[in-house]
Parts: C-alpha cells; sequence; structure tokens
C-alpha cells in the first residue's frame, strides 16, 4: 500500500492535462496540491461548470468545489486586464512594437481602422473571462484575417499589420498563460483551535468564518 500511495503523484500528474477534474478531485483528496494545482490551471481551458460529470467530484467537499471557482474567476480577472491593457498600447510585451498603435500615415482610412481594434479587445476580454488561458485567442476569433481587413485601406498597415498580429498573437498568449500561471488556489483554512474544518459562510469568491459554538 505504501508503494501505491508513493506512487500516486507521478500516476495523477500525467492526466492532468487531459483529465484535469478528474485530478483536482483525486488530488486534493489525497493532499497532493501541487498536482492539484496544476489540474485545476488545466480546468481553465474550459468555462467554469461546463465539463461532464465525473464521479471523483464525489470525494472532494464543497469548499474545494468553492476554491476551483475562485480561481476561475480570479484568473478570468487576471486574463481580461491583461489583454485590456494592450487596448491603447503593447508596453505590456516588452520591446513589442506593432504598426496599429505607430502609424502615422495620416490616412483617415487607418485612423478609422482603430476602432476595429477596440472591437477586438472587447471580444477578448469577455472570452477571457470565461476561459482564462491564452489558447482562447485561437478559437474561432480569426485575428490574422480581421487584421487583414480591417488595415487594407492603410498603404503603410496593409503591408506590416497581418505580420505583426500574428507576433502580437504569439506574444500575448504567452504573457496570458505566464501570468495566470503565478496565481494559485486559495488555501484551506482551518480554525486555529482545532483540526476539523471551520463551517463556511460563502460569499462570491470569499470565505467568512461563522462564529457561531
Amino acid at each position: 500500500m505504501k508503494d501505491v500511495v508513493r506512487s500516486l503523484p507521478w500516476s495523477l500528474e500525467s492526466f492532468a492535462e487531459a483529465e484535469p477534474i478528474r485530478v483536482y478531485a483525486l488530488a486534493t483528496k489525497h493532499g497532493q496540491r501541487e498536482i492539484a494545482q496544476k489540474a485545476a490551471f488545466n480546468t481553465l481551458r474550459q468555462p467554469f461548470g461546463e465539463w461532464e460529470f465525473v464521479p471523483e467530484l464525489k470525494y472532494i467537499t464543497g469548499t474545494d468545489l468553492q476554491k476551483l471557482f475562485c480561481y476561475h474567476v480570479a484568473c478570468g480577472k487576471l486574463a481580461s486586464s491583461t489583454i485590456e491593457s494592450c487596448r491603447q498600447n503593447a508596453n505590456i510585451l516588452a520591446g513589442s512594437t506593432f504598426s496599429w498603435y505607430t502609424c502615422r500615415s495620416g490616412s483617415s482610412d487607418c485612423k478609422s481602422s482603430g476602432l476595429w481594434w477596440q472591437k477586438v479587445i472587447d471580444e477578448l476580454a469577455v472570452a477571457l473571462k470565461q476561459k482564462p488561458r491564452g489558447g482562447v485567442l485561437e478559437e474561432g476569433h480569426d485575428l490574422i484575417t480581421r487584421t487583414s481587413l480591417a488595415v487594407n485601406d492603410c498603404c503603410i498597415c496593409r503591408l506590416k499589420a497581418p505580420a505583426d498580429m500574428e507576433r502580437f498573437k504569439h506574444e500575448i498568449v504567452t504573457k496570458i498563460d505566464q501570468v495566470i500561471s503565478q496565481y494559485r488556489l486559495p488555501p484551506t483554512i482551518y480554525r486555529a483551535s482545532s483540526p476539523l474544518l471551520a463551517r463556511a459562510i460563502y460569499k462570491p469568491c470569499r470565505l467568512r468564518w461563522s462564529t457561531d459554538s
């Protein structure tokens, strides 16, 4: 039995990407915090709760599920704010310059095309709140084609913008996942005077401990 327990972390970790909910539940049950964290990160590829039922969920408590929910909400805000910071400039992407920020052609067509960029940011910010992983930028947004159409009337941007968008997409995907990977699941909290889990009164993504005896 000891050999089975020792091999559990390795066995679970190998499935953390393919079966994140199952692995989160089992890792949480067996106190494997780092594996639970890795699995939680992989659950972000779907909106919270939009996964198929898995029997392993019976092994965890409502508190454990609330922790995962709070993690999703917090990561959604982080991912959304990261893309929002690119609305007016790309300073968040160190050393990067993209044509739609820097074009000085004086073309009214180019100036008006800036509206497409604001719309793209709006859409991505909403999508990232639901699925806070960089990969959401690859899903159904077709950023390269939209960029080409939006800047086609500008003699400067149309030569540079599609390639710039390819580079931007790669860099922002990496940045979002980097930011999210630094955020940790909320810790499990116990009463200082008791080994039993405190009774929790939930408010949106916050835990308030009951003082009732």
